[in-house]
């Protein structure tokens, strides 16, 4: 609890700086970029449900995960493994990074607002769902990917957002369904 704590300090603190003070949405919204992710990429391989077993597969290159959309994934986990000979750090936080990276960018695409983006990755932390990528790392990442696409259909920008659904499909399967509540 003392981590969430911390965590949840630590963004209140320079989220009052940067939008109060500063006033800067692009310092806002790397400062965000960089603390989210150097949290979650930076993590043990012991650290969430499904990372152990991610981690083995890495390691193994082996794709054969469950059949559940694993293309995308396979291809990124076998060229992150060949440019950094087997470095799982490298793997956890290059899907760190654009899992949240996603997010950040959907949330700026809809909002527009540097205090609705305040409000946004709030309740991404407190609701939980930032922690729920320590978890289930590729569902998120695939999630957020569908996130960011839908959010490039809102503005219009359609290859962008059909070719971001494909690879968040070949990511994991669930990326289907989260299409749906959008």
């Amino acid at each position: 609890m003392i981590f969430y704590s911390i965590n949840l300090a630590i963004f209140l603190i320079y989220s009052l700086f940067t939008n109060s003070y500063y006033k800067d949405r692009r310092a806002y919204f790397w400062l965000i970029l960089i603390h989210l992710t150097l949290l979650l990429g930076l993590r043990s391989s012991i650290v969430g449900t499904d990372t152990p077993q991610y981690v083995s597969f890495y390691l193994a290159q082996n794709s054969n995960f469950n059949g559940n959309g694993t293309l995308v994934y396979s291809a990124v986990s076998g060229l992150i493994n060949h440019l950094t000979n087997g470095n799982y750090h490298v793997f956890l936080f290059v899907l760190s990074l654009a899992t949240v990276f996603c997010i950040l960018k959907a949330v700026e695409l809809f909002s527009g607002d540097e205090n609705l983006m305040f409000l946004s990755i709030y309740i991404y932390i407190t609701f939980y769902f930032y922690f729920e990528s320590f978890n289930i790392q590729r569902q998120m990442l695939a999630i957020s990917m569908v996130m960011l696409a839908m959010a490039l259909l809102y503005r219009h920008h359609f290859v962008g957002s059909i070719v971001l659904f494909t690879m968040a499909v070949g990511i994991h399967s669930t990326a289907i369904f989260a299409s749906w509540d959008f």
